[in-house]
């Protein structure tokens, strides 16, 4: 009888672990940097922005990465590409400055963005560049407004040469998505 109910504990831990929902990525990194940078207000700060430009980064790469497979437009399809690049190269060059401020990234997209990217996936033929499109002018649109923070205050020569290099690119691709919603 002991046996039934040792198994039983066993069986309910199981599907209460296995129903339990993972913690958040981007949370975990960022729980993990301010508790490494918890004395160091200006580290804490920036290590919270490199972790959601990588974020953000990580979901305009998917997203785009999947229009250059199902955007029906042309047009679509190639600045898809083009943002696919640009954002692989930004995520590297996030990656790079991570690692030499000993800044944790996170190792997926956030719980939200993955809905994001679940919504993009199940979007129809009809109204996915729409919805690709939408989603990129949003997410380039945070990008933008945390980068020009950074750069009106940033203390870290390395990241500031990042951010002024970076920050034409992302203006450029909020024109482009701007245009293309207007197109669309």
């Amino acid at each position: 009888m002991k046996k039934v109910y040792f198994f039983a504990l066993i069986a309910m831990l199981l599907s209460v672990a296995a129903c339990t929902p993972r913690q958040d990525a981007v949370e975990q990194a960022e729980d993990t940097n301010e508790a490494q940078f918890e004395e160091n207000d200006a580290m804490e700060d920036l290590s919270e922005f490199l972790v959601h430009a990588y974020s953000q980064n990580m979901l305009i790469s998917e997203a785009s990465q999947m229009a250059t497979e199902k955007a029906t437009s042309d047009q679509v399809k190639q600045f898809a590409r083009k943002s696919w690049d640009d954002h692989q190269k930004v995520k590297q060059d996030l990656q790079r400055l991570a690692t030499q401020m000993n800044v944790t990234l996170p190792d997926s997209l956030s719980n939200e963005d993955k809905d994001k990217v679940e919504n993009l996936t199940s979007a129809d033929e009809n109204n996915f560049d729409e919805k690709y499109v939408e989603l990129v002018d949003e997410a380039t649109e945070d990008l933008v407004k945390e980068f020009e923070e950074v750069s009106d205050d940033s203390m870290n020569v390395d990241l500031g040469n990042f951010v002024q290099q970076t920050l034409p690119s992302l203006r450029q691709h909020q024109e482009e998505t701007d245009q293309l919603e207007e197109s669309a």
